[in-house]
Parts: C-alpha cells; sequence; structure tokens
C-alpha cells in the first residue's frame, strides 16, 4: 500500500506541474515561440501522463489484495536484483554509447558538443567510483 500511496503523491505532484507549465503557455509573455511551444508540450504530456497515473492508483486503491501482491512484487529480492543488474548493464552501454558519440563529434570537428559530453561521461565515472569506493568501504 505504501508504494501505492508513494506513487500516487507523485503523479498528483507531476499532474500539478503540467498545469502549471500550461499556464505559463497560456498567460505568459514570451518573445520567441520556441518558449511557448516547449511549454505547451511540457503542460500537456505532464498533465495526461499524471491524470491518467492518478486514474491507475485510485483503481489499484480500490482492491487492497492486488496492491499487496504488487507491492510484494516491488520489494522481492529477486525482482530487486533484476532491476540491479539491468541498470548497471544500461550503464556501461551508455558510457560505450557516449564515448563513441564523443569521438565521432570530435572528428567532425562539434567541439563544444565533444566537451560538454566528454565533462558528462568524465563526470559518470567520477560518481561511480566515488560511490563504489563508498559503498565498499561501508559493506
Amino acid at each position: 500500500m505504501n508504494h501505492a500511496k508513494r506513487n500516487l503523491i507523485y503523479f498528483i505532484f507531476q499532474t500539478i506541474f503540467g498545469i502549471i507549465a500550461l499556464l505559463f503557455f497560456l498567460f505568459g509573455d514570451f518573445t520567441d515561440n520556441h518558449s511557448k511551444d516547449m511549454l505547451s508540450g511540457i503542460g500537456i504530456a505532464f498533465t495526461i501522463a499524471g491524470s491518467m497515473g492518478i486514474i491507475t492508483i485510485a483503481k489499484l486503491l480500490k482492491d487492497p489484495k492486488r496492491a499487496a501482491k504488487i507491492e510484494m512484487a516491488q520489494t522481492e529480492e529477486r525482482t530487486q536484483f533484476i532491476k540491479t543488474k539491468t541498470k548497471s548493464f544500461v550503464y556501461t552501454i551508455m558510457i560505450y554509447l557516449e564515448s563513441a558519440i564523443i569521438i565521432v563529434t570530435g572528428l567532425l570537428g562539434f567541439r563544444t558538443i565533444c566537451i560538454t559530453l566528454s565533462a558528462i561521461v568524465l563526470l559518470k565515472v567520477i560518481l561511480s567510483l566515488t560511490f563504489s569506493n563508498y559503498y565498499m568501504k561501508k559493506y
């Protein structure tokens, strides 16, 4: 039940954020259409996704047996292990993909993009090593 309530709060905030973006879109004074178009897209997407999430969670909260079953599946050790392995593999693939994109952008002469992506990859690797070292000492 805690999992469903936590998701309900998340979806409520998501809907509120979407409504705020839509209000800025409707009543904001923008000099360029790009910002206005971006706000409309963000507002519509967040409002629809948040509303759909609220409806789904409301249906789930009406059925406590199903909510308990889903929460048990979320907290099960096997599920957590699979999530951890999946995230680790995706992280590894993304490092290699970002590195290839850095090389390509560097060869094509896009210096700013190359430096920005390099900084992001370097920060990810530094954070990964820092947290790995921290948790190795802690556990």
